[in-house]
């Protein structure tokens, strides 16, 4: 993303990433709610995004971060503030990091090699990195690999439409659908017939009346509000608009409703894994309109995880690190779908 996009935008000030993707934050390390912003300008934000990612690019070893959905989420990160293969301040890293990540890919069946846990969710990733940086350097080698990706995806997904297991379902599928959304956009052929069964499952678990997706029995106000984001932005960016879509309108007006008023009485932070919780909402208050507190709230959650990973106090430094900066992106790495 060029900075010089950030300035017309985060003027009106907006906040990106599951992947489940968890940072932690110690309880010492955790900011009060009494202390002082941790960025409260555009300058801060551009100087906590080149620290990030400094450190981000840093921590690489062998091209490659712990895991292959920790190098994805980083690809996306560097890719997200300008750097490709061919251009910008860490390209030498994205090199790297698409060359490891190409290597994880079964030529024949499309699927990675190296996994993590959901392994859904890991190809969910590592598809939307490899999609973008082929999408943003139109390399021919990189929309091969897309290709094959996308097999592999279309492979995963289950009879209901869905991808996923447990709870990381209804996520998971969102990032697939984000995912395959910029494949198509390298030119490679995504099936619509894969997509609608994807988007009808989804409509499948989301509350007629309320709009309202529930991951999992017992979900907290927080783990819904998570979960009906992320459908939000799925099919939005698969070419579902309000207007037409009457769930989908009644899931824009709970949002709306929520995130303002968590902007109102939400702390610096909610819980010790709640960064993707601020990828997908900041997301889509981006597509809904201009809360300036909510999306502040966001940017504050971003910095705390990034000091805390260049503290030391988080579990998983690389993947709070890459989840941050995309955090402060959000609002800038899907062009908005929605009339403000």
């Amino acid at each position: 993303m060029p900075r010089a996009a950030f300035f017309p935008v985060l003027l009106i000030v907006a906040l990106s990433a599951h992947m489940g993707f968890a940072s932690a934050l110690s309880q010492k390390s955790r900011p009060r709610a009494t202390q002082a912003p941790l960025v409260t300008t555009v300058d801060a934000i551009l100087e906590q995004i080149d620290a990030s990612l400094t450190q981000l690019v840093a921590m690489q070893e062998d091209g490659h971060w712990s895991d292959a959905r920790t190098t994805a989420a980083a690809i996306l990160a560097l890719s997200g503030e300008g750097s490709t293969l061919s251009k910008g301040p860490h390209s030498g890293s994205v090199r790297g990091a698409v060359h490891w990540l190409s290597k994880q890919v079964n030529p024949k069946t499309g699927l990675l090699i190296h996994t993590g846990p959901y392994d859904d969710t890991t190809h969910a990733w590592a598809l939307a990195a490899i999609a973008d940086i082929a999408h943003l350097d139109r390399s021919t080698v990189g929309k091969t690999f897309t290709k094959r990706l996308v097999k592999g995806a279309l492979g995963l997904q289950q009879e209901s439409g869905l991808w996923g297991q447990d709870k990381a379902v209804v996520e998971t599928t969102a990032q697939m659908l984000l995912a395959l959304n910029i494949a198509k956009k390298t030119g490679v052929d995504v099936a619509d017939e894969a997509i609608e069964r994807a988007l009808s499952a989804l409509d499948q678990i989301t509350d007629a009346k309320t709009g309202k997706v529930t991951a999992f029995k017992r979900a907290t106000a927080i783990d819904t509000t998570q979960a009906t984001s992320a459908v939000v932005m799925a099919k939005l960016l698969n070419g579902r608009l309000p207007a037409a879509d009457k769930l989908l309108a009644k899931s824009l007006d709970l949002l709306e409703k929520e995130l303002n008023e968590k902007s109102r009485s939400i702390k610096l932070y909610l819980k010790i894994s709640d960064l993707e919780f601020w990828r997908w909402t900041t997301l889509c208050r981006a597509q809904m309109g201009d809360d300036k507190a909510w999306r502040w709230t966001g940017f504050q959650r971003a910095a705390a995880a990034a000091i805390a990973a260049k503290e030391g106090s988080s579990e998983e430094p690389a993947k709070a690190l890459a989840l941050s900066t995309m955090i402060f992106g959000a609002a800038y790495r899907y062009e908005t779908v929605m009339e403000k």
